[in-house]
């Protein structure tokens, strides 16, 4: 009986599993992405990226630069303050950024140019000693304020996720498995201090050479009063995972964690007591002071308090990112940063925030350019953009849709289509200014489009689904691909010759314009294909899921598959000439070959982002869109110069009356964007002699201020208006006539 009960125990598991399957292989022909690695991240966060670049792949990537977001768009995960009203910030990728006037210009390169691994910490100690970890036991240093990098010896490959100096030469690391290690000769050397090795230690503290604390998971804290060499436990009253910790002197501390953990010492850590706060997972607090301090956290959150923690006020964004880092440098300046590379600034002590990262925002699917400056990007939820500037800027247009656009196509600047969920199909006829919804006789998803010229074009999508077209558009005319298989993309090598592919390894053909198809599966493949390009009517190239590349030179007659050197899902591929061949994909692959798809070489792309799309005008220039808003563009000449960011009005109107006055003068200006505002009056030396409002919260609309000259001699003086959320300030010229 037991025996039985146990085969049909098994027998049910395997149906339940089976119809898993079932289910899992039904989603994904309906699947609203082509690629799984969007969440990766989320779910193991200490997941590394398995395959490493070498210094000349990495270099090989360098003409690559991030066009939106701008100033980039990968994760941020630690922020420091840099010359007091600058800040840095580290991230995924190796990536580093610093800016030193607020976010009007950044620096943002790689740290030590591999480019493979996630930071999770930086520390800047002073203007030139930068200090940043990470995962596989990565630890640099910047002597020269984060131009150039050394990695520095340290002998174990855990992810560290803490560090602190408390000088250029002295300082701490710590992370997985209990690692902490001490340096006295700024990382040259390291005396590992280890804890018990189940501990994952996720934040650290020093307020001198001695006095120091860590905490990590099971609401572990321990501390340290001669620089490390012991550490005591001590009891935080939590058994939630410790994610952050701030002291501000030997007595006065904070601690943050999941599930709404702030908790606050007044002892050193000998007790910690509980502090009221909205339940959400915190992931970095902050003090400047014993009074003031912030915290961040889950889909956006930030709180903050005046008083110590007494009590806490939650502050309102206009991101859900989760925030994983935040630091003040003052009571009033601060910086927060987080998931998708979002980078906000507070000049108010946290009561307000602006967001400094720029640009389009969404999941781009595809890109197409025309010329060397114009193009389209489209992607979730209607998304259509627009470049003419070869992508220094984007401006949306209105598709009328909130579906998913998965791939765009231009055959001139004037008209092009997309497609997407649903069997949606809009047109333009004026470059995007207008876009029209056509007719289609499907309800399928369409992942791929391409048309041959103004009037023949073919659209594939799910369950085998092709869509052929010779008037444009206006009617659309399914046909019979003799298969129920997902085609994701589509090719019109000539008015005739018309191939697509799908999942499964599954090729179709057509050799009359796309009325009739032939299924054409390769025997030595079965991976998933995502996407298809011929660059004549014999060379073509396909590629997929665990880095499949298959070429043809004889028009389709064979398939030969290639060694791509990565097992990373691609989804995208373009032949910019018979030689150069470039293909995308998952966690920020990027592929290159210079012998026609015969050979492949990897280069760093900056990202890990799911990469999806991509367009090349010639070989020197091209551009790469994906996850996270990312759009990228190559240039191969060098040479290019990150925008600066022009400061946009926010003051408008300024004036006076009357003018000339005397002695009264009513000064009235209009405020577009609410924004803290710096108010002054100076005489024609320039010197100031009134500050009429210094960090003043002004609201949307129309203010006065009355001033009276009495005091001051006759002559010219000047007020100015300096916004300080983005330091964009206007000045007007007042005439005191007695």
């Amino acid at each position: 009986m037991i025996i039985m009960c146990n085969l049909f125990r098994i027998l049910g598991l395997f149906l339940i599993y089976s119809l898993f399957l079932a289910s899992f292989a039904f989603a994904q022909e309906e699947d609203d992405s082509l690629s799984t690695a969007d969440f990766n991240f989320l779910a193991n966060p200490d997941n590394d990226a398995e395959e490493l670049l070498s210094i000349d792949e990495i270099n090989a990537g360098l003409n690559w630069h991030w066009m939106n977001p701008y100033p980039q768009g990968n994760s941020l995960y630690s922020v420091d303050i840099y010359r007091d009203t600058g800040m840095c910030a580290v991230g995924d990728i190796e990536n580093f950024i610093l800016t030193t006037d607020r976010g009007a210009s950044w620096l943002n390169k790689p740290s030590a140019g591999y480019g493979t691994r996630r930071f999770m910490v930086v520390d800047a100690v002073n203007e030139k000693y930068i200090y940043a970890a990470g995962t596989q036991g990565l630890v640099v240093r910047s002597t020269d304020g984060g131009n150039n990098w050394t990695v520095l010896p340290f002998g174990t490959s855990m992810p560290i996720h803490a560090m602190k100096f408390v000088d250029t030469l002295a300082g701490w690391i710590a992370g997985f498995n209990g690692i902490i290690a001490k340096t006295t000769d700024g990382g040259t050397t390291w005396i590992h201090q280890n804890l018990f090795s189940y501990i994952r230690v996720r934040g650290i503290e020093f307020i001198d050479t001695q006095r120091g604390w860590v905490v990590g998971d099971s609401g572990r804290v321990f501390s340290t009063t001669n620089g490390g060499t012991t550490w005591t436990s001590q009891n935080s009253g939590v058994n939630k995972a410790l994610t952050s910790v701030r002291f501000v002197n030997a007595d006065t501390g904070w601690i943050a964690g999941d599930g709404g953990v702030i908790r606050r010492t007044t002892n050193g850590g000998i007790s910690w007591l509980l502090q009221g706060v909205p339940v959400v997972t915190y992931q970095a607090i902050d003090f400047t002071d014993g009074q003031y301090g912030w915290a961040v956290g889950q889909n956006g959150t930030i709180i903050k308090t005046t008083n110590g923690g007494l009590a806490w006020t939650t502050s309102t964004t206009a991101v859900t990112n989760w925030l994983t880092g935040v630091k003040f440098a003052n009571r009033s300046l601060g910086w927060a940063i987080g998931y998708g590379g979002v980078i906000l600034q507070s000049n108010d002590g946290g009561s307000s925030w602006s967001q400094l990262n720029r640009g389009e925002s969404g999941y781009f699917r595809g890109v197409h350019f025309v010329t060397s400056e114009i193009g389209w990007a489209v992607g979730d939820l209607g998304i259509i953009t627009k470049t003419t500037n070869a992508g220094l800027n984007w401006t949306r247009q209105n598709s009328g849709m909130l579906l998913r656009f998965n791939a765009v196509y231009f055959v001139n600047q004037l008209i092009g289509w997309a497609v997407g969920k649903s069997g949606v199909v809009v047109h333009t006829t004026d470059g995007g200014s207008t876009w029209i919804e056509q007719s289609t006789p499907t309800l399928s998803t369409l992942y791929g489009v391409h048309f041959y010229d103004s009037q023949n074009g073919v659209a594939v999508g799910t369950r085998g689904k092709i869509l052929r077209t010779t008037n444009g558009g206006s009617t659309w005319i399914s046909k019979n691909a003799n298969t129920s298989i997902q085609l994701n993309s589509v090719k019109m090598v000539t008015d005739l010759s018309v191939w697509a592919c799908g999942r499964n390894g599954l090729l179709v053909r057509s050799y009359d314009g796309g009325n009739g198809w032939v299924p054409q599966e390769i025997r030595s493949q079965r991976n998933n294909l995502s996407s298809i390009d011929f660059i004549s009517a014999d060379r073509g190239i396909a590629v997929g899921n665990r880095g499949t590349i298959v070429l043809t030179t004889n028009g389709g007659s064979s398939w030969s598959t290639m060694t791509s050197g990565t097992k990373r899902n691609l989804l995208g591929v373009k032949f910019v000439n018979a030689n150069q061949v470039w293909a995308v994909g998952d966690y920020g692959t990027l592929l290159h070959s210079v012998d026609g798809g015969g050979s492949w070489s990897r280069v760093g792309s900056g990202t890990s982002n799911v990469l999806t799309g991509l367009s090349f005008i010639d070989s020197t220039r091209g551009w790469v869109v994906g996850r996270n808003s990312t759009i990228l563009r190559y240039d191969s000449g060098g040479g290019y110069t990150p925008p600066r960011i022009i400061p946009q009005p926010l003051i408008a109107e300024l004036g006076n009356y009357p003018n000339p006055f005397n002695p009264r003068t009513k000064i009235s200006f209009k405020v577009l964007e609410s924004s803290a505002l710096t108010i002054r009056l100076f005489n024609i030396n320039g010197e100031e002699i009134s500050r009429l409002a210094d960090h003043r919260e002004y609201e949307i609309g129309n203010h006065n201020i009355d001033f009276d000259f009495s005091n001051y001699s006759t002559g010219v003086y000047f007020v100015q208006i300096l916004s300080e959320r983005n330091k964009y300030q206007i000045t007007r010229k007042l005439l005191y006539i007695k």
